[in-house]
């Protein structure tokens, strides 16, 4: 699981250079259909970790936890501290503007590398990556450094689904649309699962559709929303159904005693 498309390093000054370049003052309102639809999804997605798991007085670090987005729901769900860790100098100077703006005084903000978390062993209770390890050149190194430090992990990214590999086929969705374009690294369940069983963890995974959307069209706006409800909708009681269109997976980790 391992980006070859450039290499490590390469990947990681991308990453560290296109995040938080623009200082923002967060109260700025959405106008374009995509940041409105990117907020909603977001709200999906988080809601839908909660269902499962509960973040109510756990030491929490957010590894590629950029702006703070995540770390201020995670706060707003009961979370007792969390720390953000991340590659881009840029994303930690808009997660201190965060934390001023919003009182968060149990943030903390670290710059650093997922694959070299400056940290104690399991010294945080949960060990949380939000849409980042497809942004990370290895996972088995990341994956591997934030189990040591955290007792459990939860993991929201995308999937190499198979509509997603479908829909590659037809030159979409190849790579994120960065100021310089980078091929997502997308999970696999299998090797995912096979690097939390070396760490004595075990899995589980939820899959949700969460199709992107880049444009600013009212009528496809509003037709990937009814779609994606009803495929989510239809998954939720078919897991066949659910790990063709899911492109998004939750994954929970505690270890075994």
């Amino acid at each position: 699981m391992t980006n070859t498309q450039k290499s490590a390093i390469e990947i990681k000054k991308i990453e560290s250079k296109v995040w938080g370049n623009e200082i923002r003052s967060f109260e700025e309102p959405k106008l374009r259909l995509s940041d409105i639809y990117g907020d909603e999804f977001f709200r999906f997605q988080f809601d839908s970790v909660l269902e499962s798991y509960d973040v109510k007085g756990k030491k929490v670090i957010n590894v590629g936890g950029g702006d703070g987005k995540e770390a201020e729901a995670l706060l707003s769900a009961g979370a007792a501290k969390v720390v953000i860790v991340d590659i881009a100098h840029g994303q930690l100077k808009n997660a201190i503007i965060r934390k001023q703006k919003h009182s968060l005084t149990n943030l903390e903000m670290v710059l650093g590398d997922a694959e070299s978390i400056p940290a104690a062993h399991k010294c945080f209770d949960l060990g949380f990556i939000f849409l980042a390890l497809h942004h990370f050149p290895s996972h088995e190194s990341a994956i591997s450094e934030i189990c040591r430090v955290s007792k459990e992990v939860l993991f929201v990214d995308i999937m190499d689904a198979p509509i997603t590999r479908v829909l590659n086929l037809f030159g979409l969705y190849k790579e994120e649309e960065l100021e310089i374009p980078i091929t997502p690294n997308r999970l696999n369940v299998k090797e995912v699962k096979n690097l939390l069983d070396n760490e004595k963890i075990k899995m589980k995974i939820k899959y949700i559709f969460c199709p992107p959307y880049y444009g600013n069209n009212f009528m496809i706006y509003r037709i990937i929303k009814a779609g994606s409800k009803i495929v989510n909708s239809v998954a939720n009681r078919n897991p066949y159904i659910a790990y063709i269109f899911g492109n998004v997976g939750i994954i929970e980790g505690r270890r075994i005693e």
